[in-house]
C-alpha cells in the first residue's frame, strides 16, 4: 500500500470538519508548515510570600532586573539565590488588581490600582517608592513618546480619565505653564481597560478605540476615534507586538495598528472561544490559552496550569549560582537555552508564587485531522 502524506492544515474549530483542516491543534505552535512543539513551563525562581500576578523586566547599561507584583508587595528576583526579595515601598500595598509595569528611561514604574505610581531607579534603588506625591492611582500605565501615561484612575472613580506626566519627566504629574502634564476625559466608549504605548498611544475603552497623538502645546495630545463599538472586554487580553496592539472584544478577538481595527479570530476561534470560556470570570483564565502566529494568521492552544503569562528577560546565571537550580539530571532546560544568558527575551508567567518560564521539555502535542480525500 503506498504511503499517503497528510498535510497538517490549519486550525478551525469554528469550522465544520473540512478536508485539509485540522479538527485540533493542542500543546503545539502554528509555523508555517504545519506546527512546532510548545514547551513544558520550568520554574526559575523559588517561590515568593504570596502569589503573584504578573511580571516585568527592566533593562538599562546591560543591566537586567527581574520584578514581580504580588497581592500586597512587588518582589525583585535573586539571581544568586533565586528568592524574589521584598522591595515593596514601607507599609506594603493594598488592593487586589493585578500589578502592570512600563519602564521610562532607568526607571521602572508600577500601578495596581490602589497606591500611587510606584518608581524603581534600575541599578541604585533598594525598594520601591511614590514616584511622586501629585502621581495619580492607576490601574494601567505605558509610555507614549516622552511621556508616562496612566488610565483608568482613582480606584476606579475616574474610570474612562488618562493622565499623563511631564515630558522626560516622570516625577512631575502637575498642569501648568511649566508643565506638558495634563489628563483627558474620554467621553464615550465606557471604562478603560487597557492602554498600549509607542510612538503614539491605544486606549483601549468598552466600547471603543481611541489613538492618543502627540501634536504640542497647547493641548500635547489629541485623541481620536478609531472604533465605535468594538472595544476590549479584559485588560490580560491586551498585548502588543511592531506597533499593533492585539485584544478581545465581545465578540472575539481584533488587532489594531493605530489606524484600522482588523479582526484576527473571525470563522476561525471566535466561537470556539466563546462556547467554552466562562466570560464572567474571564479575569481568572489560567488552564488554557490560545496562540496566534500574527506572521502567517494562524492558530493554536495549549494547556498550562500557571496562573498569569507574560514576557520576561534573564537575570543571568553565573557557574557559581547553578547549584541553586538543583542538580544536573534534575535542571529540565537545556544547557544552550538562552534562559542562561542575561537580558535575553522569554515567554515567562507566573504559578504559585513563583516565575516559570516556558524552556521545558516539550509538552505532548494532540493534533487532529480533519476529512481527508482518499
Amino acid at each position: 500500500m503506498p504511503i499517503k502524506r497528510i498535510p497538517l492544515g490549519e486550525w478551525l474549530p469554528d469550522q465544520p470538519s473540512i478536508v485539509g483542516t485540522m479538527q485540533d491543534a493542542t500543546n503545539v505552535i502554528p509555523v508555517a508548515s504545519g506546527y512546532a512543539p510548545f514547551p513544558l513551563s520550568a520554574n526559575y525562581s523559588n517561590a515568593a510570600s504570596e502569589s503573584l500576578t504578573n511580571l516585568h523586566a527592566a533593562k538599562f547599561n546591560n543591566l537586567t532586573q527581574v520584578f514581580a507584583g504580588g497581592s500586597s508587595k512587588l518582589f525583585k528576583f535573586n539571581a544568586a539565590t533565586l528568592n524574589l526579595d521584598d522591595v515593596s515601598k514601607s507599609g506594603g500595598y493594598a488592593g487586589s488588581q493585578r500589578w502592570y509595569f512600563t519602564q521610562f528611561g532607568n526607571v521602572l514604574l508600577a500601578v495596581n490600582d490602589a497606591s500611587k505610581v510606584q518608581a524603581w531607579t534600575v541599578g541604585t534603588s533598594t525598594a520601591f517608592a511614590d514616584v511622586a506625591a501629585s502621581a495619580p492611582v492607576a490601574r494601567y500605565i505605558t509610555t507614549v513618546r516622552d511621556f508616562v501615561v496612566c488610565a483608568n484612575l482613582d480606584g476606579g472613580t475616574n474610570a474612562n480619565k488618562v493622565q499623563w506626566s511631564d515630558i522626560n519627566d516622570e516625577g512631575t504629574w502637575t498642569s501648568g505653564s511649566a508643565s506638558q502634564s495634563d489628563y483627558q476625559i474620554i467621553a464615550d466608549g465606557g471604562n478603560i481597560i487597557g492602554i498600549t504605548g509607542g510612538e503614539f498611544g491605544l486606549v483601549l475603552l468598552e466600547r471603543g478605540i481611541v489613538r492618543m497623538s502627540y501634536i504640542g502645546s497647547p493641548y500635547f495630545f489629541q485623541f481620536d476615534n478609531i472604533s465605535r463599538g468594538i472595544g476590549c472586554i479584559d485588560g490580560g487580553s491586551v498585548a502588543q507586538y511592531g506597533g499593533v496592539t492585539y485584544f478581545l472584544s465581545d465578540n472575539g478577538f481584533y488587532a489594531c495598528d493605530g489606524k484600522s481595527v482588523e479582526p484576527i479570530g473571525t470563522e476561525k476561534v471566535d466561537r470556539f472561544f466563546f462556547n467554552n470560556a466562562n466570560i464572567n470570570q474571564i479575569d481568572t483564565i489560567s488552564a488554557a490559552a490560545l496562540i496566534y502566529n500574527w506572521q502567517i494568521k494562524k492558530w493554536s492552544q495549549a494547556s498550562t496550569t500557571i496562573d498569569y503569562i507574560a514576557p520576561a528577560a534573564t537575570s543571568g546565571v553565573t557557574l557559581e549560582a547553578l547549584d541553586s537550580f538543583g542538580t544536573v539530571d534534575s535542571i529540565g532546560t537545556s544547557w544552550d537555552d538562552r534562559v542562561w544568558a542575561g537580558g535575553k527575551y522569554l515567554f515567562a508567567g507566573v504559578d504559585s508564587g513563583r516565575i516559570v518560564t516556558f524552556t521545558g521539555a516539550n509538552s505532548t502535542a494532540n493534533l487532529i485531522v480533519g476529512d481527508t480525500e482518499t
